[in-house]
């Protein structure tokens, strides 16, 4: 049930349980340590009275025997509730107020100088006695008895219980005003926190949380949101800009088809032509397709299902097959592809299919920005812990302006990645992905004119 209350109302709950707890605690030791403290001074009273009225009677008996000592009790008594009983039984003396009320007396041992304590219960109320023995001067004792009545005590007592049972529930009550008013604001901050998140959509994602400065947990609460949608607004950044050059991509293609097929059925066409026709329409779907197939690639990267499955590879036999298959390629452009000698048996950890495309993509890239006459090398630079593969061409180059964007998805720079060398500007940032994905790092070294060189560092397997 406390559940479903606001946490305003659920913090202040649990305050004033836990304040009545420790009310009823503290009234409770209290109230004990009180009437310990009340029976402390009562029997430390009752401790000198009964030890020196027996001081007292041992020296009368020493002084002037016991022939006047009833008389001379008679006249010092006053008006106590004490009592003396000699050993035979008889009694020495008791006063008023102990024959009325027939206060039991306890026996002691011969000489009991330490008082013996305890509780009386009569018909006037409660009592606390002190007993003593002393000497008679016959080889007998006298017992000595003083009483006092505990009926302050128990007032005494009465009255703080009677004050903490009303005052509690008041202070209970003004604790729990204060605590719901505390809480308010302390919790005012989240509220401003919660209203500012709901206000944010789609159409003002690069609103924030105003920060307070004051470093305790709801500033750090703060910059939690704001740095989650700082990766909102990035992401949807992110999948705006993937869908508007998905499109921008998709559509080109497709209006070359619908053009070119158009064209062809408006008249009657010689045969060479409608072949022309149809292998400019096929060659447009295949890249259409190799669009596709990289941007469910990079689609499935992004929903975590494309599976990367890592184990010890050879990655000199990778590249080597890379090179091979961009070999080709190469010699019908007129460039020369060199594969640098290595050390046979280097392994990383990685998947195979992936890290094929991956040289295959930066060799790729390497043969269609590399002019005529050109060279391309690659090499493998193996250290302990990690291995490099560098894949440099002397090609017409990035501007610097460009290469921090060169990972970006559909992103060409003016020189280097036009839709006239067939690029879609996927290559590289699926190229960044599987690097990712193997826990490495790509870089890239160009300038215009002189070329690019790309390094891929990954981890050597064991």
């Amino acid at each position: 049930m406390i559940r479903s209350l606001r946490l305003r109302t659920r913090l202040t709950a649990w305050y004033g349980s836990i304040l009545a707890a420790a009310l009823v605690c503290a009234g409770c030791i209290a109230w004990f340590a009180m009437r310990a403290n009340l029976y402390l001074a009562i029997d430390a009273d009752l401790h000198d009275r009964v030890l020196a009225a027996a001081a007292d009677l041992e020296q009368e008996v020493h002084q002037h025997g016991r022939g006047d000592l009833r008389d001379h009790l008679f006249e010092h008594a006053g008006a106590d509730a004490w009592q003396i009983r000699a050993s035979s039984g008889t009694w020495l003396y008791r006063s008023a107020a102990a024959m009325e009320n027939d206060t039991p007396l306890p026996t002691l041992p011969r000489a009991a100088r330490v008082p013996a304590f305890s509780n009386i219960a009569i018909r006037s109320g409660r009592f606390r006695a002190a007993a003593a023995s002393a000497d008679d001067g016959e080889g007998g004792t006298y017992t000595i008895q003083i009483v006092e009545p505990l009926n302050p005590v128990d007032m005494a007592l009465s009255g703080f219980a009677r004050t903490m049972a009303l005052m509690s529930p008041l202070l209970l009550l003004a604790a729990c005003v204060g605590g719901y008013w505390i809480s308010g604001q302390a919790l005012s901050p989240v509220d401003r926190i919660t209203s500012t998140a709901r206000a944010i959509t789609a159409s003002n994602l690069s609103d924030r949380i105003p920060l307070t400065g004051s470093h305790d947990e709801l500033q750090r609460l703060a910059e939690t949101v704001n740095g989650m949608l700082d990766r909102l607004e990035q992401s949807f950044t992110r999948m705006a800009r993937f869908t508007a050059d998905a499109s921008h991509e998709l559509r080109t293609p497709i209006a070359f088809i619908r053009t070119t097929a158009e064209v062809l059925l408006r008249r009657s066409r010689p045969d060479v032509e409608l072949r022309q026709g149809i292998r400019d329409i096929e060659a447009e779907s295949v890249r259409m397709t190799a669009l596709l197939d990289n941007m469910l690639a990079l689609a499935r990267a992004d929903a975590g299902v494309e599976a990367c499955t890592l184990q010890p590879v050879d990655i000199g036999a990778v590249v080597v097959k890379a090179c091979r298959t961009a070999a080709a390629f190469a010699q019908l452009k007129g460039l020369e592809l060199s594969a640098a000698s290595f050390e046979p048996g280097i392994e990383v950890e990685g998947d195979v299919a992936l890290l094929e495309r991956l040289f295959a993509s930066l060799l790729d890239n390497a043969v269609k920005y590399t002019p005529a006459g050109g060279r391309i090398d690659v090499a493998i630079e193996s250290a302990l812990d990690r291995v490099c593969i560098v894949v440099r061409d002397t090609g017409i180059g990035i501007s610097p302006e460009d290469v921090p964007r060169l990972f970006e998805r559909f992103y060409r720079s003016d020189k280097a990645r036009s839709r006239d060398s067939g690029g879609s500007g996927l290559g590289l940032s699926i190229a960044r992905w599987i690097v990712d994905a193997h826990r490495g790092s790509i870089s890239v070294d160009s300038h215009p004119g002189t070329g690019s060189e790309f390094r891929v560092v990954l981890p050597r397997s064991g």
